[in-house]
């Protein structure tokens, strides 16, 4: 990273060798936990960038107050709603926004699947406890 008066720049090279120590790397936010590459500290925002190298789920989720907006880069990315099991699947040049309050679930189906991501209302992740829900265990487990 570099700083310039005030010009923040991270140039690929090293978020391609943070992500390869971390696959999610935050360029904004109010981080509970350190990361490889340097971020500028903002509270009510929050970018960053995935890379998933293999075929992997996230945990199922959901935001207080925060969308969550979605750019798929490369690959392919899967979002299910838990509540009403409702699928999407995002392709290269694919943007998908989740209002606050929507549990769901994500997984990427393909190696080396990149995504953007931006929420607009901070670090307000809240775990979805799956365990009585066969459904969204199976849709995270078929990879």
């Amino acid at each position: 990273m570099k700083r310039n008066r005030g010009i923040y720049i991270i140039r690929s090279n090293e978020l391609l060798q943070a992500q390869s120590e971390e696959y999610r790397q935050y360029f904004v936010g109010c981080l509970k936990r350190p990361q490889a590459l340097p971020h500028l500290e903002e509270n009510n925002l929050e970018i960053g960038s995935s890379l998933y190298s293999v075929p992997r789920a996230d945990i199922p989720h959901f935001h207080k107050r925060s969308s969550e907006s979605i750019y798929l880069i490369s690959g392919t990315y899967r979002i299910l709603l838990i509540d009403t099991k409702e699928e999407f699947e995002l392709r290269e040049g694919d943007f998908l926004v989740i209002p606050p309050l929507t549990s769901y679930a994500s997984k990427a189906v393909q190696r080396n699947t990149r995504t953007l991501f931006i929420k607009t209302g901070g670090n307000d992740k809240v775990i979805v406890n799956i365990d009585k829900d066969k459904e969204v265990q199976t849709w995270l487990n078929d990879l």
